[in-house]
């Protein structure tokens, strides 16, 4: 674990799981990568949206969420546990994920606004 990554994208491209915040930059590309979370939200974080983006995850079965006051070494521990005795798990949850990606979403945002602009001319 550590608190940055340089090469993000070749790291991803090898696990199953990312430990990490919640917030909806992070939410979105773990999504088009096809990746679970282990969401610890940031607690002060505006109208707590890391909190409601994790819980979402939760509900649709692509990743776990523990609060930064319940986060534990143990917690971790039984949490990585329970995936290396169960690696169907994780690759459930990352195929969970993907469903939420849109790898064409910044196209699609283009084409919503240029036809707004074109229809209100």
């Amino acid at each position: 674990m550590r608190n940055f990554f340089s090469d993000l994208p070749e790291i991803l491209k090898q696990v199953h799981v990312v430990f990490s915040r919640c917030g909806a930059s992070t939410a979105a590309e773990l999504a088009c990568c096809g990746r679970s979370g282990f969401f610890v939200p940031y607690p002060y974080a505006t109208d707590q949206h890391q909190k409601y983006n994790a819980e979402f995850w939760v509900s649709h079965q692509a990743g776990w969420m523990c609060s930064q006051s319940e986060i534990s070494e143990e917690k971790i521990a039984v949490f990585l546990k329970k995936s290396l005795e169960d690696p169907e798990r994780l690759l459930y949850t990352c195929g969970r994920a993907k469903n939420f990606g849109r790898q064409d979403a910044a196209m699609t945002m283009i084409r919503y606004w240029r036809n707004q602009c074109v229809t209100k001319l």
